[in-house]
């Protein structure tokens, strides 16, 4: 599984936990009754563990072509998360849906800032944001086809795709079966709607392309070039 609950649970908890603390001086987990913001933080990592299973991107590649074409094959490891927009998307998500809710909000549009309430959504957002940079930087396996270029680099650089944010928010209730609060279903959407949103158009990862092609009177190589890809990250 290429999302580790056991390793994305603690840092989304820890991380969460310190902003908190950061802001009002109290740590979350030293309360009293620490178990229903610990479920609140690990549901979200085992959520995301079973709602993206796996990641299908396209790429933009560049590097060397033969005519007839020789495609490669691309191998990468990891995707890396944009630490702000992704804070920024979870952010503007939950407000939105506060709005929706209950038609007005005290959070200020993001980034809130000094006293505003904002603040502590944002310790909340800001928290799980860099708790997927850290892991998504090492938890993916890249593979890919490049039917045009052989020998090169390909970006994925705004071309992951098929991320279902209503996949994420069932799988994240489905691990919270102790928050029964009426906002709790349009949190876990916000979340999955605001992690897929950023993942998608922000997030990127690099495949090396490798693949054979043998000049012959028939066969042109070493051609500059670029072409599109396709794979998936396990």
């Amino acid at each position: 599984m290429p999302i580790l609950p056991s390793a994305l649970g603690p840092l989304i908890t820890q991380n969460v936990a310190a902003n908190f603390t950061g802001l009002s001086g109290t740590n979350p987990l030293t309360q009293k009754s620490p178990a229903y913001f610990t479920e609140f933080c690990t549901s979200i990592a085992k959520g995301l563990a079973t709602g993206i299973p796996t990641i299908t991107f396209d790429t933009l590649d560049t590097g060397f072509r033969g005519v007839p074409a020789k495609p490669g094959i691309g191998t990468g490891s990891g995707i890396i998360v944009d630490l702000d927009d992704m804070d920024r998307a979870i952010y503007t998500e939950v407000r939105n849906q506060v709005i929706a809710s209950y038609g007005e909000t005290t959070h200020h549009v993001y980034p809130p800032g000094g006293t505003n309430s904002g603040v502590y959504l944002r310790a909340f957002s800001k928290g799980v944001a860099a708790a997927l940079k850290t892991h998504f930087a090492t938890a993916w396996t890249l593979a890919s086809t490049h039917p045009q270029i052989y020998a090169g680099t390909g970006s994925l650089l705004g071309k992951i795709k098929n991320i279902s944010a209503t996949s994420i928010q069932a799988a994240i209730l489905s691990q919270s079966p102790s928050l029964k609060g009426a906002f709790w279903p349009k949190m876990a959407l916000a979340v999955g709607t605001g992690i897929k949103t950023s993942l998608e158009t922000k997030a990127t990862g690099t495949v090396t392309i490798t693949g054979i092609c043998a000049p012959s009177a028939k066969q042109l190589c070493a051609i500059p070039g670029s072409g599109l890809g396709s794979g998936i990250a396990t």
